[in-house]
């Protein structure tokens, strides 16, 4: 997709980022230089002069739409830090509708399992961890 700086071309040009979550609408595709993303981006970490690496006291998130009328789209060869949405740039009707159409028919081949319900223990400890990750289950509990 980008060359790295041997100059190697990658043989895959398009990605799945994760699947669609019922949840939320989230997920995505990248093609080429370009990447469509759709729901709840959260947390969506934006580095800038004033948080280089991210680590802000509360994380981001932007809202991209939902599947069929929405989505953020990002040149990532040119806008590394995702920074400007290009969706609405009438140039780009054409290749968000076809991003937008191959994802869907990548939907189908990806495999969403049935996670159960949520668990708020699991929020409550990203917000412990400062907006990160972590394990929120001791050995002895037991998932629903």
């Amino acid at each position: 997709i980008i060359n790295n700086e041997d100059d190697m071309v990658s043989p895959r040009n398009e990605f799945v980022l994760g699947s669609l979550d019922i949840r939320n609408g989230g997920g995505g595709l990248i093609m080429g230089d370009y990447k469509l993303i759709f729901g709840d981006q959260s947390p969506a970490y934006f580095t800038t002069d004033n948080y280089p690496n991210g680590t802000k006291a509360q994380p981001e998130s932007i809202y991209c739409g939902n599947l069929t009328a929405g989505g953020c789209l990002f040149n990532i060869k040119l806008d590394i830090s995702e920074m400007n949405d290009i969706v609405n740039k009438s140039e780009n009707k054409a290749l968000v509708e076809e991003m937008r159409t191959r994802y869907i028919e990548l939907l189908n081949t990806t495999y969403t399992p049935n996670t159960g319900k949520d668990d708020p223990r699991c929020c409550q400890q990203i917000q412990i961890n400062g907006g990160y990750w972590g394990p929120w289950l001791n050995s002895n509990s037991t998932q629903n």
